[in-house]
């Protein structure tokens, strides 16, 4: 790829607004050696980490036309001046940059994109459910965004939709929803009228408005949701979890918290739900995913009674031990009744081995 593309959205949304597009030559010339590495190339003294780390500061500093106290008696006891070091600073070159303005429907699905001169660069049309019937474009500009939260893949021809993929011919996904059937009976549905309802991470349905005034991003409330922390308060939510929210849909709990109760707590005897990054929350996500598969495996249908035996027996013991561990470290207890299910279960299958696979009459089975 010859050109870096950057998208800017709407602040708490996945409306694009501004497409930047910088040649590959470009960004090229706009690096420079930093202050620290123009002394050290130039004397061939390696700098302390921690003189290299002040260097830098300064440089900031330097570029920004105000130099703090400190970095000026600093450099004082140093018997410089900051004019000297600013002599020193190479000259950062501003990369020549194409920028184009989303034009979006009421949903966020863009439209066109617009030159600063008022020229269209790029023209789209949709049917309701996100397919692209047709596509203009005098500058060959490759546009992948469709419906909120969706990016399009043009090896499968699906789009992307953050947690699932999303098939418009079809006007479903192709992949289930994460948290089974606590999220609905269909796995596979997406927002039931397209032209209303949008679903930006593949996991919830919102209208249009509501996705932008709701906080709908997963990952446990509390000090480390990057993501909701990095928005800022929005509609009385922060990054420590409000009273004010209005939905929340847990990734791996799923259940639907009311209005007044704090993010993090589930219905029912289930424990407290612990709160968790979006990082973390998508790695509890591929673990979950990992054991459960383990555990709904299906033994070959050409083995034998003793073999088939065997592979229950061990496919439980797997279950047992991944759930365990999975709630050792995401969710103690979560799955405790399930442990304790397969647990008795596996007595059972360890003398159900015992009985398929002992040799009758000389002859193993």
């Amino acid at each position: 790829q010859q050109t870096r593309i950057q998208t800017v959205y709407q602040p708490g949304s996945f409306t694009p607004l501004l497409r930047i597009e910088t040649e590959n030559g470009e960004q090229a010339k706009a690096r420079h050696r930093s202050l620290a590495e123009v002394l050290q190339e130039d004397t061939g003294v390696t700098l302390p980490a921690e003189l290299a780390v002040m260097l830098g500061r300064l440089e900031r500093e330097l570029r920004q036309g105000s130099v703090s106290e400190e970095s000026q008696q600093w450099l004082a006891q140093c018997g410089l001046t900051a004019e000297q070091m600013a002599a020193q600073l190479e000259a950062e070159y501003i990369p020549e940059r194409k920028l184009h303005l989303y034009h979006c429907d009421h949903r966020g699905l863009p439209q066109a994109l617009i030159s600063p001169e008022g020229e269209t660069a790029w023209q789209g049309e949709y049917d309701e459910w996100g397919n692209l019937l047709g596509e203009t474009s005098a500058q060959h500009l490759q546009q992948p965004y469709r419906l909120p939260g969706q990016q399009y893949d043009e090896e499968s021809g699906l789009y992307y939709n953050r947690h699932r993929y999303y098939d418009p011919l079809q006007g479903r996904y192709i992949t289930q929803d994460p948290i089974d059937i606590k999220g609905g009976w269909n796995l596979y549905s997406y927002a039931l009228n397209p032209v209303s309802w949008i679903d930006p991470l593949g996991l919830t349905q919102c209208d249009s408005e509501g996705c932008n005034n709701d906080i709908l991003f997963t990952g446990g409330s509390g000090p480390d949701n990057k993501i909701l922390n990095e928005l800022g308060p929005r509609d009385g939510i922060d990054g420590l979890g409000s009273q004010n929210m209005k939905m929340y849909s847990g990734l791996l709990g799923g259940d639907i918290l009311k209005p007044g109760i704090l993010g993090g707590l589930t219905l029912g005897s289930v424990t407290q739900r612990p709160s968790r990054t979006a990082e973390e929350e998508v790695q509890a996500q591929i673990e979950y995913l990992a054991y459960k598969k383990r555990c709904e495996q299906k033994p070959d249908s050409n083995l034998s009674r003793c073999a088939a035996a065997i592979f229950q027996k061990s496919r439980k013991e797997d279950c047992l031990r991944m759930r365990q561990e999975w709630d050792d470290k995401w969710w103690p207890g979560k799955h405790a009744d399930e442990i304790k299910n397969v647990k008795a279960s596996l007595k059972n299958t360890l003398i159900d081995v015992k009985k398929r696979c002992m040799p009758t009459s000389g002859i193993p089975r």
